[in-house]
């Protein structure tokens, strides 16, 4: 038998595409007249009130507040999680910091029980790696414009400029964390993901971090106070975050549903229109972005259909 015709050598549908299929079957049937749908077809959407299984699908603006409203409640949700949007899934893009990633580190250094921290007075950190990265950022970055004080703040304020570091990007505004869900990869399913703020970090030393932490940095730089950014600190960038296996709250929705990070779905064929959605609510690459280079991006994206040049053949 030819693969092509094969059913065993047929590429598999992950679990996000099911989602997304059950979601838009349901609609179809949401939309058919009740005699056409009593009795038969595919099973209709939850009863009011009633969370969906994971993930939660959504495909507007409307139907995240909804399911966040739903979960959270009205005038709680933005204060009691944070949430992160990824353009793509955690499948492909576990919620790791960067430091972490493939390609930055020599990941050996950070899997003893007790890596080595080692600081060198007038020059900063030695060790570990990404923080002797941060050291060198830190020592050059002063000729570029001026730095915070505070070691926490210049940290943060490196990983919004692209340094590799065990911080996360977060904020508190769930509308942020959709946009950059819907604002890349056209082809692939984003993801919003709500999580419980951890305890807030207290420490000056990075090192006497022993699990993952919250830091909400002052608003030392335009982009920051944009998104609401706040940021998880991971004393091991090399666990990414995972839903907890139990996990219990006040909130009888959230434990409804099972577990602490929970994912809101966006397909790949909503982002556009939901990008549409919150460019009219306020919300797009150069109010997130407020200096040139957000400007640029935006007006690129605007008018990149009069930038195609179709050459003879």
């Amino acid at each position: 038998m030819d693969d092509k015709n094969d059913p065993e050598k047929q590429p598999k549908a992950s679990a996000y595409d099911n989602a997304v299929y059950q979601h838009l079957a349901t609609k179809l049937e949401e939309a058919k007249p009740s005699w056409q749908t009593d009795g038969m077809g595919i099973a209709g959407p939850p009863e009011h009130g009633e969370i969906e299984s994971k993930p939660i699908v959504i495909d507007s603006v409307n139907a995240y507040l909804t399911a966040a409203k739903n979960l959270y409640g009205s005038g709680y949700f933005g204060s009691t999680q944070i949430f992160r949007g990824q353009s793509k899934t955690r499948d492909i893009w576990p919620l790791l910091p960067k430091a972490g990633r493939n390609g930055f580190f020599d990941i050996k250094s950070y899997q003893c029980d007790t890596p080595k921290w080692e600081r060198l007075d007038r020059y900063g950190y030695s060790s570990p790696a990404d923080m002797r990265a941060f050291s060198d950022w830190r020592n050059k970055a002063i000729a570029y414009r001026e730095l915070p004080d505070d070691e926490w703040e210049c940290l943060a304020l490196a990983q919004h400029y692209g340094l590799a570091t065990r911080l996360l990007d977060w904020t508190r505004n769930p509308l942020v964390a959709l946009f950059f869900a819907a604002c890349d990869n056209p082809e692939v399913h984003g993801a919003v993901y709500a999580y419980p703020g951890p305890s807030l970090v207290t420490t000056h030393n990075f090192e006497g971090i022993k699990d993952i932490m919250l830091y909400e940095p002052k608003p030392f730089d335009r982009r920051i106070l944009a998104q609401k950014g706040v940021l998880t600190f991971h004393s091991n960038p090399l666990l990414p975050l995972r839903p907890a296996t139990s996990y219990w709250t006040i909130n009888a929705k959230v434990n409804k549903y099972g577990t602490d990070l929970i994912e809101f779905l966006v397909p790949a064929f909503s982002k556009n229109d939901i990008l549409g959605d919150l460019a009219v609510l306020g919300i797009s690459r150069s109010s997130l972005f407020p200096d040139l280079e957000g400007l640029s991006w935006e007006l690129n994206n605007c008018h990149k259909q009069y930038f195609t040049i179709h050459f003879p053949t």
